[in-house]
Parts: C-alpha cells; structure tokens; sequence
C-alpha cells in the first residue's frame, strides 16, 4: 500500500507553482508515495486571514490529511503545515523548506516593508522585493503565468500579514520535523523555526530561500535520509 505526502505550496501569484515539491516530489513517489500538492493560499482567496484559518480550510477542503504519513511545506506552507501538526496523528512526519514558524522581529520588520511597497507602489514592485530578500534562485517570473492583478494582491498581502501576525502557541509538541534552510535567506533563515518540535535544523551553506532549487542533490540527501531513519 503506497504511503500519502500532502504539500502546501509556498505564496505565490502565479496559475501554479511548479517548484515545489518539485523534485521533492518525483523522490517520494519513485520510493512508494502519493503526492497531493495544494496551492495553500487559496484559503486567502475564500476568505482566510491567518494562519490557523488556512489550517482549519485545508482541513476540511483536504479529507486525505487525515491518512497523511508525511506533510511537506515551503515558506508559508510549511507555516501552515507546522500549524496542522498538532491536529494530525503523532506519528506523522513534517518536512519543510524555509518555513518562517517562528519568525524573529527582523523577520516580521521585513515582511512589513513588503507590505507597505505593495500597497503603495503594486505587486510587482513589492515581489521584486522578496526576491531580493529571498536569495539564491529566483521563482518564476513570466508575466503570462501570473494571476489578474487583484489576486496577486490580495494573495501577497493576505499572505505576508498572516505570517506577520503568526505565534505559535505551543509550548511544547510531540512530532517528528525536520527543517532545511539557506544560509543566504533573508526571509527564513535558522533562527525563524518554531523549536516546540525540536525541530532538526538543516542549513545549508550559500544556499537562499529555496534551497531545493539552489543545491537540490543536498536537499535530495536529506530526505532520503529522512525516509531511511524516520518513515522506514
């Protein structure tokens, strides 16, 4: 019987995000998973405006979370998917890429400036700024892919404000999660991760914001190692 992997995909405006889980993915299911990927801010589109809002859409959009043995998220999503945790079975496995669940003041001052350039000046000047902030490869850009303008805007801002305003408010969670940042992240760096998972942290040198695009093979490592020691 093949294993389930449910993946939030980080905000974006684009029609699809193509980069992750990407060849996080195609790795799962050569090795026995099904993969159902969610394009995580669409809970924004329905009305959503925190984090726990997001997590309680998926849940009732998304029955498969129950029969999950592995959640993935990158960015926002693995917000979200550290808020589901508690609300799943104990032996589920997290695996997330530069997940912001426990964002630093300098983390948040960074995600206000975002905030106040896409209000003041648009959505494309306000995403140039993340890419400058994220580090390492970029995220698709070409304008053909991008959603009509006011949702790209009501994604980035409802999406910025809700990671903003998140605190987790567990002391102390049973769980197994492991964790990779880039050393070059501006937006999600060590010491943004949530510890009340005691979380094994991945960094990875000269690596940004997507470390699955910027050094994939290492990345790939890591989850097989995470396969090997904690879902086989």
């Amino acid at each position: 019987m093949r294993e389930l992997a449910v993946s939030f995909q980080p905000l974006h405006v684009q029609h699809d995000c193509h980069t992750f889980p990407g060849a996080i993915g195609v790795q799962l299911e050569q090795v026995g998973f099904d993969v159902v990927s969610l394009d995580t801010c669409a809970a924004f589109e329905d009305g959503a405006t925190t984090i726990g809002e997001v997590a309680d859409y998926w849940r009732a959009e998304c029955p498969q979370l129950a029969d999950a043995s592995l959640l993935l998220g990158n960015a926002l999503g693995g917000v979200v998917a550290h808020e589901l945790r508690s609300h799943l079975d104990k032996g589920v496995v997290t695996f997330t890429v530069s997940a912001p669940s426990g964002a630093t003041e300098r983390l948040r001052s960074r995600f206000a400036a975002v905030i106040t350039v896409a209000a003041g000046e648009g959505v494309a000047e306000a995403a140039g700024l993340l890419e400058r902030f994220a580090g390492g490869v970029p995220a698709v850009q070409g304008e053909e892919e991008r959603r009509p303008e006011p949702a790209m805007r009501r994604r980035l801002l409802a999406g910025l404000q809700a990671l903003t305003d998140y605190r987790c408010g567990r002391s102390q969670s049973e769980g197994r999660h492991i964790t990779v940042v880039g050393s070059k992240s501006r937006l999600a760096g060590r010491d943004d991760v949530c510890r009340c998972d005691a979380p094994t942290i991945v960094e990875l040198g000269g690596a940004g914001m997507r470390p699955h695009l910027d050094q994939s093979d290492r990345v790939a490592r890591v989850v097989s190692a995470m396969l090997k020691k904690e879902l086989r």
